[in-house]
């Protein structure tokens, strides 16, 4: 059947004072609004549009209802320049796309999210793209899930290709404010340093259970890990990507040297002494789970983390690296409560040495993939 076009109605300016607009939600900045129905390709069409107090759009709502009464709503939201869309279909969002501009005198650069929701999930399409009068768009885009790994680039109009390493950072230069970047970053770690399995997944906590005694003068911990089991803690304090790659790496490089300490043959002699099959069976982790069950996850934790590094091998005094994890394993045992309690011991202690020196390289691994993917657009 061919729908035939027809306006219903049109008005235009109305003022948002007083107005009743069922299922629209208003802009805090919009004065007035245009509105449109009729029926088309599409359906039945309501068709509302938001402006402020120069005219200028700020949000547009489209409703089309087919024959078959499903509903489609496209929402559009303009702030400044940058847009972003969200289309529903019988109130179940189905696909939300954002587009952030950045102009300069010759030029036009988009960065592009476009979520789409399926029945197997969220898949994540990023674009960067440099659009110039006269000239073919230059595109970098790619699909990011978020598993940590780097993500497969296609390139168009670009001769180009951005390094592989650290490529695994390059979705962060698109979702800056997107939850998923803090764990892509632990399971790139995770998978860098082999602890897949052996520790849990990062946790976000609250400053004050990092830091239960408060602070100590200049010094706030904003992220720890656990010697005994692995465990990465995140109080989640900072939003720019160079310090999230930063503080995160460096707590893994925490947990990668202290599977490594695990792993010196005196502690692992220890361990495997009382690792006695009586204690750590199944029927013994269950046993405390119904006892003691806010110890539980810290005994299984410290269990798995503690077989899982030794089964990569003991290291023996005939290791080049044995010496080494015995000076930082003395100073973690004997002096490191006390001695990193303001940001300058902190940072010269031994143990902090080397995990500030691993956050500093992949921070600056992130850095250097900004730098080359602004430079194969622009160049």
């Amino acid at each position: 059947m061919v729908i035939k076009a027809q306006l219903f109605s049109k008005v235009s300016g109305q003022s948002c004072i007083g107005a009743k607009l069922k299922g629209f939600h208003v802009p805090e900045w919009a004065k007035t609004f245009d509105r449109v129905t009729g029926i088309g390709k599409k359906g039945k069409f309501d068709i509302v549009t938001f402006r402020n107090f120069n005219e200028r759009a700020l949000k547009r709502v489209a409703r089309y209802v087919d024959e078959a009464q499903n509903e489609t709503l496209k929402s559009k939201y303009w702030w400044y320049e940058d847009v972003y869309e969200t289309t529903a279909v019988n109130g179940v969002v189905k696909e939300h796309v954002s587009k952030i501009f950045w102009h300069d005198d010759t030029y036009s650069l988009l960065y592009e999210q476009r979520l789409v929701n399926t029945d197997t999930g969220t898949r994540d399409f990023h674009k960067c793209a440099r659009y110039k009068a006269g000239e073919k768009p230059r595109v970098i885009s790619y699909e990011t899930k978020w598993d940590g790994q780097a993500p497969e680039v296609t390139y168009q109009n670009i001769d180009g290709r951005l390094p592989q390493d650290g490529l695994e950072y390059l979705p962060l230069c698109i979702s800056s404010s997107a939850i998923p970047r803090y764990h892509h970053v632990a399971k790139a770690q995770r998978m860098k340093y082999d602890l897949e399995g052996a520790i849990p997944e990062m946790k976000f906590v609250s400053l004050k259970e990092i830091n239960p005694d408060g602070t100590n003068g200049d010094f706030i911990v904003t992220a720890t890990a656990d010697p005994e089991t692995g465990q990465v803690l995140y109080a989640k304090c900072f939003t720019e990507n160079e310090d999230i790659v930063r503080s995160i790496a460096h707590e893994h490089k925490h947990a990668y040297d202290f599977s490594k300490i695990i792993r010196l043959k005196y502690n692992a002699d220890k361990f495997l002494e009382r690792d006695d099959p009586r204690y750590t069976a199944n029927k013994y982790f269950d046993c405390i789970k119904e006892t003691w069950p806010k110890l539980y996850e810290g005994v299984k934790n410290k269990t798995n983390f503690h077989r899982k590094s030794i089964a990569k091998g003991i290291i023996t005094e005939q290791d080049s690296e044995y010496w080494y994890y015995k000076y930082l394993d003395k100073h973690l045992v004997e002096d490191y409560n006390e001695q990193a309690r303001t940001l300058e011991s902190h940072d010269s202690h031994p143990v902090e040495i080397g995990a500030i020196a691993a956050g500093k390289k992949e921070a600056e691994k992130f850095g250097f993939i900004m730098k080359e993917l602004f430079r194969l657009l622009t160049s």
